[in-house]
């Protein structure tokens, strides 16, 4: 392994273990959803223009749809986190694959393969276990908020593959967004307060796990197969609810364990199988490219 890979890991591994402490420092601070938004998005935005080197937006209508996905993604998630386990709202928010197959099936007319059926079977089982776990009025509105998110995040994920997107500029866009329209909140927070504690967390929150986490990943993914990062992406939905029940002692139940490890298995071995199918069809093209090359030459 060369060390230009094993740097690319090391970046992907810091900004996977970033976001896993999402849940505990949200769970953590005692501010409402929303504000905790707009603090992280405040610190995102300084980061991102920091690393930017030259910060510019481009208000074409992608970037523009990409920004309020990521910015109702943000609301949701904190959201859910506030309202459920941390375990129930990544799981749930991990329906963002499935989600996007279900999209190229019935929007695009793209017929499932078998591993995006099995996937899709899989991951919805996971989920019924999650839900049925807390059925408790304030439980199941969590699930169903992060189960929102996991529609979002589709809904950027696909945004971001289109070309006439910038993943960077609509990312600071959204931000700026979240900044606009949830000030107020912040404004206005009731239980805010200078305790040293809770003001470090939510500036590790925004500077750290948000937006170096970002830059981690942006430099990592560069220098790294894609099957590799995906891999090791997984520590996120792994470590989030183990930080939050080392800290904090929650628990989730039995069932809401066997969900999470259902989707997170699911949602893994997909990401795997397609990036190598993806690769195995690049290096059949290359032959075939090769081959009909030789044959001009000797012809």
């Amino acid at each position: 392994m060369s060390r230009k890979v094993q740097t690319g890991n090391l970046f992907i591994i810091a900004a996977a273990l970033l976001w896993s402490m999402a849940g505990v420092c949200v769970k953590f601070i005692p501010w409402s959803a929303y504000s905790i938004a707009c603090f992280r998005s405040i610190c995102g935005a300084i980061t991102f223009c920091i690393f930017m080197r030259r910060p510019h937006i481009t208000f074409s209508r992608w970037n523009i749809a990409g920004a309020f996905c990521m910015f109702l993604t943000g609301i949701l998630y904190m959201s859910a986190i506030k309202l459920t386990t941390a375990a129930n709202a990544i799981v749930l928010q991990y329906t963002a694959p499935v989600i996007i197959i279900l999209y190229a099936a019935l929007i695009e007319k793209k017929r499932p393969t078998k591993l995006d059926i099995i996937t899709t079977v899989c991951v919805l089982a996971g989920c019924v276990l999650a839900f049925s776990d807390q059925l408790e009025g304030g439980g199941m509105l969590g699930n169903f908020i992060a189960l929102a998110s996991g529609f979002t995040f589709a809904g950027l994920m696909i945004i971001n593959r289109r070309p006439e997107t910038d993943a960077m500029e609509s990312q600071l866009l959204g931000n700026l967004l979240s900044v606009v329209f949830l000030m107020p909140f912040l404004l206005t927070e009731k239980a805010f307060s200078w305790d040293p504690k809770v003001l470090l967390v939510a500036l590790f929150l925004g500077f750290f796990q948000y937006g170096l986490a970002h830059v981690c990943f942006g430099i990592g993914i560069k220098r790294t197969e894609p099957v590799t990062a995906s891999i090791i992406a997984t520590l996120e939905p792994i470590c989030s609810p183990l930080w939050v029940f080392l800290v904090l002692g929650e628990q989730p139940g039995a069932l809401a364990l066997a969900g999470f490890v259902i989707v997170l298995a699911a949602t893994s071995v997909y990401n795997v199988l397609l990036v190598r199918r993806g690769n195995e069809a690049l290096q059949s093209t290359s032959s075939t490219t090769d081959s009909g090359g030789s044959s001009s030459i000797s012809g």
